[in-house]
C-alpha cells in the first residue's frame, strides 16, 4: 500500500512545489474528488488504479478580504454580502479556502448553502442560504421569476435601453453570443434600463433576466459594448478599472421580501 502523502511529497520534490500550500488550499483531487485538509493530514492509502491531481501552484486571493462588514443582511434564513471585486463566490479548483462562501462561514461559525454567484471580476450582493430548504425555495422563486437582479456597468459605446434575447453557449476560453440558436446552446435575455455617459464611457444600468455565465459580458460585447477592461471580452487596452455592480437584488417570496442593495459602487 502506498501513503496519498508519500506521493505528495515526492512530487512537491520533484517538480519543486510548495506541499504546504497544496495542503493548506486542498489542492489535491483523488479520482475527480477534492481530498480535504483532514484527509490529507491523516494516513491515507491508495489502492491499484487511483488516480491523483495535484495543482502545483494554487491560484491566490489572499490580498483581498471578507469580514463582518461586508455583510449587508443577516435573519435565520439567508445572509447577503457585498461581495467585493475579485474575490470568487464559490471555491475555484485550485484553491478552497480563499473564497467567499468558505470565508463567510468562518465569519458566521455556521454552513451556508450558495443560491447564486457572481464572477470573480463582479462586485455586490451576493446571497447565501442558511439551509438547504431556503436555497431550494430560492430557486424555486427565480423559476417563478419573483428574483430580480439589477446591476450597473460602465462599457465603451452607449447602448439602447430595450429587451435583448440571445443564445449563449461555451466557446474556447469565453463565451460565444449568436443571434438564432446553436448546437448547446441556451437562450439569455437582459434589459438595458438606462445608459447614460460618464467622463470617457457609459454607465449601464441592466435588469439581468436570465443568470447564465458571464452573459452580461458576453451580451455586451456582442452589442460592441464590451466591459471597460474586460480581460476576455474587450480587445482594447483600456486604461479604466473593470466595473460591473450587481448592486441590488430583490427577493419576494411567499412569506417574505427582501431587497438587498450593495453599499460600494465603484
Amino acid at each position: 500500500m502506498v501513503r496519498l502523502s508519500d506521493i505528495l511529497s515526492k512530487l512537491s520534490k520533484e517538480h519543486n512545489f510548495d506541499l504546504d500550500d497544496i495542503i493548506k488550499f486542498e489542492s489535491v483531487y483523488l479520482n475527480s474528488e477534492r481530498v480535504s485538509f483532514a484527509d490529507l493530514s491523516m494516513e491515507r492509502f491508495l489502492s491499484l488504479g487511483d488516480l491523483v491531481k495535484v495543482f502545483p501552484k494554487p491560484k491566490r486571493f489572499g490580498d483581498i478580504k471578507l469580514t463582518a462588514h461586508s455583510v449587508l443582511y443577516e435573519d435565520s434564513s439567508c445572509i447577503a454580502i457585498d461581495k467585493p471585486q475579485g474575490l470568487p463566490s464559490l471555491p475555484v479548483a485550485s484553491n478552497s479556502k480563499e473564497n467567499c462562501k468558505h470565508l463567510l462561514e468562518q465569519i458566521t461559525n455556521s454552513s451556508l448553502w450558495p443560491v447564486h454567484r457572481l464572477d470573480e471580476l463582479t462586485q455586490g450582493v451576493l446571497v447565501f442560504a442558511k439551509s438547504p430548504q431556503i436555497a431550494r425555495r430560492f430557486q424555486i422563486d427565480q423559476k417563478k421569476k419573483r428574483i430580480e437582479k439589477r446591476y450597473l456597468a460602465k462599457i465603451e459605446q452607449a447602448v439602447a435601453t430595450g429587451l435583448y434575447e440571445h443564445h449563449i453557449t461555451k466557446g474556447e476560453g469565453r463565451m460565444l453570443i449568436s443571434e438564432v440558436p446553436t448546437e448547446n446552446s441556451k437562450p439569455c435575455r437582459l434589459e438595458i434600463l438606462d445608459c447614460k455617459p460618464d467622463k470617457d464611457a457609459f454607465i449601464a444600468k441592466i435588469l439581468l433576466e436570465t443568470g447564465r455565465t458571464h452573459q452580461i459580458r458576453a451580451q455586451l460585447a456582442h452589442l460592441r459594448s464590451p466591459l471597460c477592461s474586460d480581460p476576455i471580452y474587450n480587445d482594447k487596452n483600456s486604461q479604466q478599472r473593470f466595473y460591473l455592480c450587481a448592486y441590488q437584488l430583490n427577493w419576494l417570496s411567499d412569506d417574505f421580501e427582501h431587497s438587498f442593495i450593495a453599499t460600494h459602487i465603484f
